[in-house]
């Protein structure tokens, strides 16, 4: 169950991450963009300001290897991490996140794993639950118009791991309409 203490911080927390990264300039990531042309810089600095705000201990890995993404990758991946990190800190249950990112082959993959309640995923009232409170759903859709993929790995109280896993390059008729 969430904690209205926590949904208020979140609310707190949105606020000080949003004129920076979330207001996304007409919705199609044009401000973001400009900020952070690298994607690994985006999520690096997305981590760091979720541990300053939210008291969780946060992570970074940076994988091995360049990624090099267009510009509509590079703000969907944002765009879900910050939906993900956002999600976790409602909940109020995880005391430490990963946030990684690395090639995949020719493909990029973003972790995001915490320690929190986790759930069993062989429960599809609860994985549904899970998937709709995260806009998981959407966000797979999402994923496969790029060509991508979304995994939810968890097992009760021993956390969650989330990926996403996508070309670094959009489809031709999958552009910012399509995303978030």
């Amino acid at each position: 169950m969430t904690n209205n203490k926590h949904l208020r911080k979140a609310d707190n927390l949105n606020h000080i991450l949003n004129p920076a990264t979330y207001n996304w300039a007409n919705g199609n990531g044009t401000l973001y963009n400009n900020f952070f042309p690298n994607v690994k810089s985006g999520l690096q600095w997305l981590t760091e300001k979720y541990e300053e705000q939210s008291g969780i201990r946060m992570e970074f890995k940076n994988g091995k290897g360049p990624v090099d993404v267009d510009k509509d990758v590079n703000f969907l991946l944002f765009h879900a991490t910050y939906e993900l990190l956002t999600s976790i800190y409602e909940r109020g249950a995880a005391k430490n996140v990963l946030v990684s990112i690395e090639p995949k082959g020719k493909n990029i993959k973003v972790s995001i794993e915490d320690d929190g309640e986790g759930f069993d995923v062989s429960d599809t009232r609860s994985l549904t639950a899970y998937s709709e409170e995260r806009s998981l759903l959407r966000l797979n859709e999402e994923l496969k118009c790029l060509g991508g993929r979304l995994s939810v790995e968890s097992k009760e109280y021993e956390g969650t791991r989330v990926t996403i896993t996508v070309p670094p390059y959009a489809a031709e008729n999958c552009g910012t309409s399509m995303i978030m």
